[in-house]
């Protein structure tokens, strides 16, 4: 039977899922760390490249999207269903966030980070930041650069997935949640379209969750999608085509750009769909491509895998880092008066930066992180007790597949 085959394949941990997470944290941290003030055309183009490392928040999304409806599915009608789900995120997600909110809002402001005006505005604003609503705040200021903590507002997109996602699998079948996720890129193309008509800016069709729905509502559907029989292989068949479709939409769609791409009406309508159906196709490929392959050893490659493993404290804390060291003045032009070449400058200050960023998400890995994530374990995400009997299902004595996998999230 074709779904005794795929089955297994979602079972364990699985390499090439922390490698697309590598890679996601790899191009975010290339837009944040280019810093180039271009005066030649390589600088240019430079600049242009690095700027769309913003994909990599969209990756992370499908990933995630991919993930928790996994989990979700495999703990259906399981015991303790919301409370354990809930407290297992919370104990992933709540300590480096909150930890990093406290040092942003209690600790910055007295080292003199901040100017006044910029201290002021940002003990203001604080309560966006507590109650995951950053992304309703930078909607509400029409613009990202309202606060140097911008970067959590898909932090909040997560969360608030989060709060409703899980009610909506425990109450639909299977059969009807593939519909819910094809409704959600629809709705969330309907909405992006009517606010753009309306005269909202870019910024609020990004940041906010109904408008950002389309990665999420892929990676769940592919989620749904694996699960069924035969349903592996069926999408393996069509991530040639899907990528292709993918990469050359959001390509063409970036190259014709002028201006920031998310003001772009082209991005806006098809090119987020575009986007998350590339993303999509990128983890299908991940699951189901020969290990073997060039892209099978490249997704399972250590650089990767590393970058992947630490990814969440990576992304919380780089911008702080940042922020810290425009403060003493080591920006690009201070490397690049000393090295006597812009370019070079920027190679340097992209290697501190990674680096530095890279020794302190492992500190915060293993001092603070760690102690919390062992928690999880005694609050597990489990089957039916129907299912669970031997590993087997109760019906036909399929092996249910995915939970060792995605106990990792």
């Amino acid at each position: 039977m074709p779904s005794s085959r795929a089955a297994p394949r979602l079972s364990g941990h699985l390499p090439a899922l922390d490698g697309l997470r590598g890679l996601a944290i790899i191009l975010v941290l290339i837009e944040h760390f280019v810093r180039l003030q271009p005066a030649t055309l390589l600088e240019r183009f430079v600049c242009r490249g690095a700027a769309v490392g913003w994909v990599g928040v969209d990756l992370f999304f499908a990933l995630s999207g991919f993930l928790i409806t996994g989990i979700l599915l495999e703990a259906k009608g399981g015991e303790r269903f919301f409370r354990n789900f809930y407290l297992r995120r919370a104990f992933r997600i709540f300590p480096l966030y909150y930890g990093c909110l406290l040092l942003v809002f209690f600790g910055l402001p007295h080292l003199g980070v901040f100017g006044p005006d910029e201290t002021r505005n940002l003990l203001h604003t604080q309560g966006w930041f507590w109650s995951y609503l950053s992304n309703v705040m930078i909607a509400r200021a029409g613009s990202l650069a309202v606060s140097p903590m911008q970067h959590f507002w898909s932090l909040a997109v997560e969360e608030q997935f989060y709060l409703v996602w899980p009610l909506i699998v425990w109450l639909l079948p299977r059969r009807r949640l593939k519909a819910v996720c094809l409704s959600a890129l629809l709705g969330s193309l309907a909405i992006r379209m009517t606010l753009r008509v309306l005269g909202a800016p870019g910024a609020v069709l990004y940041v906010l969750t109904p408008t950002h729905l389309d990665p999420l509502a892929a990676g769940a559907w592919l989620a749904l999608a694996a699960r069924e029989p035969g349903g592996l292989d069926w999408v393996k068949a069509r991530v040639p085509g899907a990528l292709a479709l993918g990469l050359l939409g959001i390509a063409a769609i970036m190259l014709t750009a002028h201006g920031p791409v998310v003001e772009t009406l082209a991005m806006q309508s098809v090119g987020y769909p575009l986007l998350a159906l590339t993303c999509a196709a990128l983890l299908a490929g991940a699951l189901t491509g020969p290990v073997g392959s060039p892209l099978g050893r490249l997704w399972r490659s250590k650089v990767l895998g590393f970058f992947g493993r630490f990814s969440y404290g990576l992304y919380v804390l780089h911008p702080l880092l940042l922020l810290l060291v425009a403060w003493q003045g080591f920006d690009v032009a201070w490397f690049a008066q000393r090295a006597g070449s812009q370019l070079l400058g920027q190679v340097v200050f992209a290697g501190l930066m990674t680096a530095l960023s890279v020794g302190v998400a492992l500190v915060s890995w293993h001092a603070w992180e760690q102690p919390f994530l062992r928690l999880k374990s005694r609050f597990p995400m489990r089957a039916p007790s129907s299912l669970r009997e031997d590993g087997k299902d109760g019906k036909d004595g399929k092996v249910v597949a995915g939970g060792a996998a995605l106990a990792q999230v």
